[in-house]
């Protein structure tokens, strides 16, 4: 097995006041493929899909939904258990001597 050379396109870009740097990683063949105006257009793509990532809404957990709707399944048992309870008599045991 021989080894595989990388390069890798590093760069840094300003926005709104705060710096974000950041490294793209290739295989020596492909790095070499590119022109110089394809590394600058693959280092602005990573950046905008950064930024997009930064500032897209909160996304709702689906487990926190998951764990709403069992939380409100155990509340709802827990009340069927309580109103059975109270329906329940225990009569006492007679020994018997």
């Amino acid at each position: 097995m021989t080894d595989q050379l990388y390069y890798q396109l590093r760069f840094t870009k300003e926005k709104d006041g705060k710096s974000y740097s950041d490294a793209i990683t290739l295989p020596k063949a492909d790095y070499e493929k590119l022109t110089p105006a394809e590394k600058e257009t693959t280092k602005q793509q990573r950046f905008d899909n950064w930024i997009a990532i930064l500032n897209a809404p909160p996304i709702e957990a689906p487990l926190e939904d998951q764990l709403k709707g069992i939380n409100d399944q155990i509340a709802e048992l827990t009340n069927q258990k309580l109103a059975i309870e109270s329906q329940i008599v225990l009569k006492p045991k007679v020994v018997e001597k």
